[in-house]
């Protein structure tokens, strides 16, 4: 025995409607959190570390691209033993 689609029981719509409330908390929620995250810990770390340090070498502008060749013995014995 199956229910027709609109004989509901009411505490079914109660449930439907009560998710629809949930998932727009949920959206807002999320939103908020994820907002204070960024503002409070991401935002002021990153402008720390962006000021305090250069890892990546950018600010430093050598004159030339090019890095000297280390000069390496060279003989049939290096040329055998590569690794």
């Amino acid at each position: 025995m199956t229910m027709a689609e609109g004989a509901r029981p009411w505490y079914r719509r109660l449930w439907d409607g009560w998710m629809v409330v949930a998932r727009a908390i949920g959206n807002f929620n999320a939103r908020l959190l994820l907002s204070l995250f960024y503002f409070l810990v991401i935002l002021p770390l990153g402008l720390v570390v962006g000021t305090a340090r250069d890892f990546m070498g950018i600010r430093r502008r050598p004159q030339s691209s090019w890095h000297p060749k280390t000069d390496s013995p060279r003989s049939i014995e290096e040329g055998r033993r590569q690794f």
